[in-house]
């Protein structure tokens, strides 16, 4: 599953959910001069107040369908969601086609509140850490309820692989043309093709970085034609995989077998027009598919390994932890769900990786996730934890 946004929606649309209690991270709260290097996007007094009134707010989340019928609105059925607050409420549609506006697009997902037609409607409290821990120990959880743990993994810190490769002063055009390039040769169907031809691509470009010079930020080649010494390390890297890994190209027809091959070299001349240094971090970042394949109703394109949030995005707020803070966040979590169990034992967690979206923290990823499964270890060592084979290997 590649949005984890999706099953919370869905279950709660079927009244699978009855209640939500949202806790955030407490990282939030410390907006500058904090440990842990936080950048935050918007560090404003107003930035600060929102975060703050969002951290102790409780609401009514009431949602149903929607009817949109203008590029403003969207066309067609939506599902809608309205936040009921202290007298006041707002109303969206959620258009999962639309909501990433463009400048071609007029599309607002706010609409007016007699047009959301509501079918069922339910609680929200959103906690941070230690408000969530006084809350449960005084009765705020009921024994009769059957809890559901949705854990991401970017609770502890929020980066952009976008920030590594702006710092070598690559731009987001050359990361977009590189996915066009690698999308059309590149096809893989499964987690381990993803792995072959990310493997692949890094060979490619180390066949590449032979002809530069490591020092300099000087394009590889700048010339029209490949050199001849290059053209056989890169024609050989696509000979051994077409022989070994024939099913990680996408399916070609007969009438463009013949393309292929000014495809395969237009793809080289791109990469050679980055420095030794540019490449080597392209090589660090790595290359996956954009969504996973087993995503509903989208097609997956190979590319960078970016994820989905560019430089200075208005929604984000970056973190980059320390180890401690991590440290000191799981003990708090593991509080947290600990006590939940002990009201009523937990009936199912779900994790996400949000490594694919390039939100969590890579370096940080293995630490975070042990962290994650020995709590639900410690809980019940008996417990069945299970990996989906759709899920981005660690890179």
């Amino acid at each position: 599953m590649q949005e984890n946004d999706n099953f919370i929606q869905v279950a709660a649309t079927t009244r699978f959910l009855k209640r939500l209690i949202w806790i955030v991270p407490t990282w939030l709260k410390k907006l500058e001069g904090q440990p842990g290097k936080s950048q935050e996007i918007d560090s404003t007094a107003e930035n600060e107040r929102k975060i703050n009134s969002l951290l102790k707010s409780s609401f009514i989340l009431h949602y149903g369908h929607f009817q949109g019928h203008s590029k403003k609105e969207g066309f067609g059925k939506q599902m809608c969601f309205c936040r009921e607050e202290n007298d006041s409420e707002v109303c969206l549609a959620m258009n999962r086609e639309n909501d990433q506006p463009s400048d071609e697009m007029e599309y607002n997902p706010l609409i007016e509140i007699k047009k959301c037609t509501k079918v069922g409607s339910f609680p929200v409290d959103v906690w941070d850490e230690n408000t969530a821990l006084k809350r449960i120990q005084n009765g705020r959880i009921e024994e009769d309820e059957h809890i559901i743990v949705d854990i991401d993994e970017d609770y502890w810190g929020v980066e952009s692989p976008y920030e590594a490769l702006v710092k070598y002063s690559i731009t987001q055009k050359q990361i977009d043309l590189l996915g066009d390039h690698l999308s059309f040769l590149l096809c893989p169907k499964n987690s381990q093709q993803e792995r072959m031809a990310d493997r692949l691509v890094r060979d490619l470009i180390s066949v590449i970085q032979k002809g530069c010079q490591s020092s300099s930020n000087v394009h590889c080649h700048r010339k029209k034609k490949i050199d001849a010494s290059m053209e056989t390390g890169t024609n050989n890297v696509l000979s051994l995989y077409l022989r070994n890994q024939k099913n990680l190209f996408c399916d070609v027809k007969k009438s463009d077998i013949l393309k292929f091959p000014s495809l395969w070299n237009a793809t080289v001349r791109f990469l050679a027009r980055f420095s030794f240094k540019q490449l080597e971090i392209l090589k660090k970042t790595g290359f996956c598919m954009t969504h996973s394949w087993k995503t509903f109703n989208s097609t997956p394109e190979f590319q960078c390994c970016v994820g989905l949030n560019p430089p200075n995005s208005p929604i984000l707020s970056y973190h980059t932890p320390t180890v401690l803070e991590i440290t000191s966040s799981l003990w708090q979590v593991k509080s947290i769900i600990s006590q939940i169990n002990h009201i009523k034992p937990v009936s199912l967690a779900t994790v996400a990786r949000s490594i694919r979206d390039g939100y969590t923290p890579r370096k940080y990823l293995r630490y975070i996730e042990s962290g994650i499964t020995e709590i639900f270890r410690g809980l019940d060592p008996l417990a069945h934890i299970i990996f989906d084979e759709g899920l981005l290997q660690l890179l």
